[in-house]
């Protein structure tokens, strides 16, 4: 179980960036306009936006090529 910031520091850098890059920056018409804009704001810094910590590429595509590789190692009996 996770009690404290520093025992779940990647899941604080998100929410720090969250607020800096999206919340603080607009005014949200509806509960609706803020919920689309922050899922918006999800998928491109998930799927499109490059991150230093994982060899500036999308968190999406280093997934992938992790998988890729674990499952290109795989060896099936026939």
């Amino acid at each position: 179980m996770v009690n404290t910031p520093e025992e779940n520091a990647h899941i604080e850098s998100f929410h720090g960036t969250l607020k800096r890059a999206e919340v603080y920056q607009k005014h949200y018409r509806s509960i609706t306009h803020c919920r689309n804009s922050i899922a918006k704001f999800i998928d491109k810094y998930n799927n499109r936006r490059p991150h230093s910590s994982v060899g500036k590429i999308p968190p999406a595509v280093y997934h992938k090529n992790i998988l890729n590789n674990l499952v290109s190692g795989i060896k099936f009996a026939a």
